[in-house]
């Protein structure tokens, strides 16, 4: 994706990272084996009166199917990857066979590499593209966004910090990776100009890759001190990996970049982007959308009901609990 158009937090591949050069590896061996296949929920839709009532509320090619084929761009734990035996789980997985439930539908899962998330919704392939795709207000100008979490970013080095990174000045001077294209990319650039050159310091040299995986795979082999990444795939990496003695977490408890996180669906297709609302808001309110968050650690990523909505990122801003974590301005979150 361009900066402009393309931008999105990009997280690990498609496998539960085990640690080290090995799960890098690991992760980038399972997203080309996955890249073409296609998979469906095999959790039954309920026969509740909810979902009954809430499948009136879909397009009626969607009630006649009984499916909506959602194009996931990139796994990445905690949110959506393989478990050992290949079994899709995570955040995101078990919100949409959730929300599945509650519409009286399944979702039909096909990855489907970044960048090709926009143009699979724009095409007609795919009616939702749900799995690490931020909603910024460039992009809402091309598909709809039913925001539904919360994110910023984060840096991961090795354990033990071995460049003794404390400030992000620390950072000047050095190699920090990123996803290409992603919008942690832009921020490497955006700390050179703010804590580098003002203090005659050198610039940081971006080294953009194109994967999650690659970037882990540099940092581990030490071709750059850090990476930029998002928060709720770097909290679980930095736990998992290696026994948490793999990699850690720079500068603990703050967040850049807040950005919500959504379900692309093209902008004509209001009526399945409303039931879609409606659906999360039901999960919300009967406490699965709290449990779900919770189970992995991750209750700071839960949006009020207001804010799951359509387009949040240029119409709600952040409540003041909210930029406690996530800081009180970012550009992905232009609503005031």
């Amino acid at each position: 994706m361009s900066a402009k158009n393309r931008v999105d937090v990009r997280r690990p591949k498609k496998v539960a990272i085990l640690g080290g050069l090995a799960a890098a590896t690991m992760l980038m061996a399972a997203c080309s084996s996955t890249s073409s296949t296609t998979s469906t929920s095999t959790t039954a839709p309920s026969t509740t009166t909810t979902s009954v009532s809430l499948s009136s509320l879909l397009p009626a090619s969607i009630k006649s199917s009984g499916i909506i084929k959602n194009g996931t761009p990139e796994a990445n734990p905690p949110l959506i990857f393989l478990t050992p035996n290949q079994s899709l789980t995570g955040i995101d997985y078990e919100l949409s066979n959730a929300v599945g439930k509650e519409l009286g539908v399944k979702f039909q899962y096909t990855q489907i590499p970044f960048p090709g998330d926009i143009p699979a919704i724009l095409s007609g392939r795919i009616d939702t593209s749900w799995g690490i795709f931020s909603d910024t207000p460039q992009r809402e100008s091309e598909v709809t966004f039913v925001d539904y979490i919360i994110d910023g970013v984060t840096f991961l080095t090795k354990y033990g910090n071995p460049d003794n990174i404390s400030t992000l000045s620390d950072l000047c001077g050095k190699s920090v990776g990123a996803t290409q294209g992603a919008i942690e990319s832009a921020f490497i650039t955006q700390l050179t100009t703010t804590y580098c050159t003002p203090n005659g310091k050198p610039a940081i040299t971006p080294a953009l890759y194109s994967s999650a995986a690659a970037s882990l795979l540099a940092l581990t082999s030490g071709r750059v001190a850090a990476i930029v990444h998002p928060g709720a795939a770097s909290q679980y990496i930095a736990s998992t990996a290696g026994g948490g003695k793999t990699y850690q977490i720079l500068f603990p408890g703050q967040l850049f970049l807040a950005n919500y996180g959504g379900i692309g669906v093209a902008k004509g297709d209001t009526q399945l982007a409303n039931a879609l609302v409606t659906a999360l808001r039901a999960l919300q309110a009967n406490g699965t959308y709290g449990k779900i968050l919770a189970k992995y650690g991750l209750s700071r990523m839960a949006l009020t009901a207001n804010q799951i909505s359509l387009n949040a990122a240029s119409k709600i801003p952040l409540t003041p609990a909210q930029q406690k974590i996530y800081g009180t301005s970012s550009p992905y979150i232009t609503a005031k």
